[in-house]
């Protein structure tokens, strides 16, 4: 079964290039925000699996990270995010959430873990499943 995850960004430039430069480019800053977990998909919404049942009216837990990047010519403050886990039980959510921070979950691969990647912030969400 699959959830499905809203999520919305909005950049802006915090640093302009230098047009003297040829190889420099923008430094920019993204904003996050987290929407709604449904059953059914809605336009730009991504899937998710889960391994247990769910229906509307369910309060479920999602583990969301927001990491930023680059590279030598520019900065990309919290450019990244994804969705690592959804959870029935807020314990085991929890639990989760620290294992991640601690990069101590097996068989996960941390986006946040390169020369010019850096961790954010992890967050928990709260959420009631739509329809």
């Amino acid at each position: 079964m699959n959830l499905y995850f809203e999520k919305t960004s909005f950049s802006h430039v915090t640093k302009e290039a230098d047009t003297s430069d040829e190889w420099d480019r923008d430094d920019t800053s993204t904003e996050w925000s987290f929407g709604r977990l449904g059953l059914t998909k809605r336009q730009y919404e991504e899937s998710f699996p889960v391994s247990f049942d769910v229906k509307a009216g369910d309060i479920v837990f999602a583990v969301v990270a927001v990491w930023s990047t680059g590279n030598s010519f520019s900065h990309d403050e919290q450019h990244c995010s994804e969705l690592f886990g959804i959870f029935k039980d807020a314990n085991e959510a929890l639990e989760f959430e620290k294992a991640l921070k601690n990069k101590s979950v097996p068989d996960i691969y941390y986006p946040w873990d390169g020369y010019f990647e850096s961790l954010d912030y992890i967050e928990l969400l709260t959420r009631i499943v739509e329809p």
